[in-house]
C-alpha cells in the first residue's frame, strides 16, 4: 500500500511538473494537441452577441472577443499592473491573441472553453447567461467558513472595436 501512495505521488508530480499541455510561440499560448470538447458539439448562430466588441471583465482583468463562427479570444489586458491602452485590445486577433478558445449558445445561454498555459496547459470551461449587454458567469465556490457560495464574473460589451474578419 506504502509503495502504492508514493506511486500516485511520483505520477502527479510528474504529470503536473514535466508533462506540458501547452506551448509558448512567440507571445501565444496555444495546446500542443487541440483537445476542445466544445468543438463537438453543434453550434448554432445567435445575435445576442456583438461581435465587433471587445467584452469587458467588470471584476476580472480579462476581456473576451467573439467569432461569428464559433471561435473565441480570452484576452489579459492587465499586465504588470498596468492596463493596455485600446490599440493593443483593438488589434487582437486569432493569430496573434495570447489565448484561444470556442463558444457555443444554447437559448439564452453561453458556454465557452479556453486554453490557458498556467498550470502546464489547461483547457477551462465555463457556462453563463447574457443578459442585454452582458455576460454572467456563475461558479459555486466553497470557502471553509461560509462553505458552499456562488461567485459570478461579469462581462460587459466595452466600446472597443474588434474586427472579427480575420
Amino acid at each position: 500500500m506504502r509503495s502504492f501512495s508514493l506511486y500516485l505521488i511520483v505520477f502527479f508530480v510528474v504529470n503536473s511538473c514535466i508533462i506540458k499541455r501547452g506551448k509558448w510561440d512567440q507571445g501565444k499560448c496555444r495546446p500542443k494537441k487541440e483537445h476542445f470538447k466544445i468543438k463537438k458539439e453543434p453550434f448554432q448562430p445567435t445575435d445576442k452577441i456583438n461581435f465587433g466588441k471587445i467584452y469587458m471583465g467588470v471584476n476580472t482583468p480579462f476581456g473576451i472577443a467573439f467569432y461569428p463562427d464559433g471561435r473565441m479570444l480570452w484576452i489579459n489586458y492587465i499586465w504588470d499592473g498596468q492596463k493596455f491602452d485600446h490599440s493593443y485590445l483593438k488589434y487582437q486577433n486569432w493569430n496573434n491573441c495570447q489565448n484561444i478558445g470556442y463558444w457555443r449558445y444554447y437559448k439564452n445561454e453561453i458556454e465557452i472553453e479556453f486554453f490557458l498555459c498556467k498550470n502546464s496547459g489547461s483547457y477551462y470551461r465555463e457556462k453563463g447567461m447574457i443578459e442585454n449587454d452582458k455576460i454572467i458567469f456563475k461558479q459555486k465556490k466553497w470557502g471553509p467558513v461560509n462553505g458552499s457560495y456562488y461567485s459570478e464574473t461579469i462581462f460587459e460589451e466595452g466600446d472597443i472595436d474588434f474586427d472579427y474578419t480575420f
